[in-house]
Parts: structure tokens; sequence; C-alpha cells
């Protein structure tokens, strides 16, 4: 069977779309904190910036969802070898992962949806203050997603953990 240079590779079946889903949350919520900066040195778009981050956040949080879904899946058909013991961590680390990114899209949802109901009251110290706490937060999630990802990249490239990429 010849294959075109123009043909497309196969679909990736559920348990081993892993590989393709986990950079998404990685690359969508590493910019939330340079917006999240930019809305607390903003002015009257704080709030329409506010709301870009909750997109952002809602995107990337879905993603950690579907990444630890499908990692789920993965580790079913993966060929761990003698690092089992690190993929399970790296299990763990990408629920725990989802789990933060869960509370901490929850928090700016609140911190968002309160700003534009009290617009009036809520000042711009306050919207100063509550993003300080929250990149605080963001930022030990983040640490944590990091980690899950640094442990996935050494499972493949220093353990050779692999899966198929589709159905032989």
């Amino acid at each position: 069977m010849s294959t075109s240079p123009w043909s497309l590779p196969p679909l990736p079946t559920w348990e081993t779309a892993h590989p393709l889903v986990v950079h998404i949350p990685i690359g969508v919520l590493a910019v939330v904190p340079l917006f999240a900066v930019w809305a607390m040195l903003a002015g009257a778009n704080r709030r329409t910036l506010g709301w870009v981050i909750m997109v952002l956040m809602l995107v990337g949080t879905t993603g950690t969802v579907i990444a630890a879904k499908t990692g789920e899946h993965a580790m079913e058909v993966a060929e761990a070898g003698m690092a089992g013991n690190w993929l399970d961590r790296h299990a763990d680390m990408g629920e725990l992962a989802r789990n933060w990114f869960l509370g901490v899209a929850a928090g700016y949802a609140a911190i968002t949806i309160f700003s534009t109901i009290r617009k009036d009251k809520f000042k711009r110290a306050y919207w100063i203050g509550a993003h300080a706490v929250w990149l605080a937060v963001f930022g030990a999630a983040f640490l944590v997603l990091a980690n899950a990802g640094h442990m996935g990249g050494r499972l493949v490239h220093e353990f050779g953990v692999r899966a198929p990429m589709h159905e032989k």
C-alpha cells in the first residue's frame, strides 16, 4: 500500500489521543498570567479582560479534564515495562492538576461574576488584590501541571513508555 505525501495520518482512538491533547491545557494556561497582570493594570477594560481570562480558563481547564481522562485510557494500552510506578505517579499528578484547575477556574469565575454584578462596589484596589491572591493560587496549580507534564516527558523520553497512536 503506497501512501501519498498529501494523505493525512489516521485519527487516534480515545485511548491513544493523550499525547496529542496534553499540550493544549499547558499552552493555553501558560498565557493566562499575562492576561491577569494586564487586567490588574488596565483601567476601564479590566472587566473585559476578566472575561477573556475566564474563556481561557474554561478552555485550559477543560483541556486538563480531557488530558486526565485520555491519560487513564492511555495507561490501559501503554507499554510501561519497569516504569509502572512512575506511570502511576504521573497519573496521580495529572489528576491533581485537573482538580487544582477546576478549583482555580471556579475561583476566577467568582471574581469575574462578582465584579460584574457589583461593578460600582468592586473598586480597582479590590480587583488588584483579588487577582494577586488568585495569581498566587494559579501559580501553585501551574507548578503541579508543569510537574505532571515533566513526569510525562520523562516517561516517554527517559523510560521509553509508549502507547500506539492508532490501532493496527
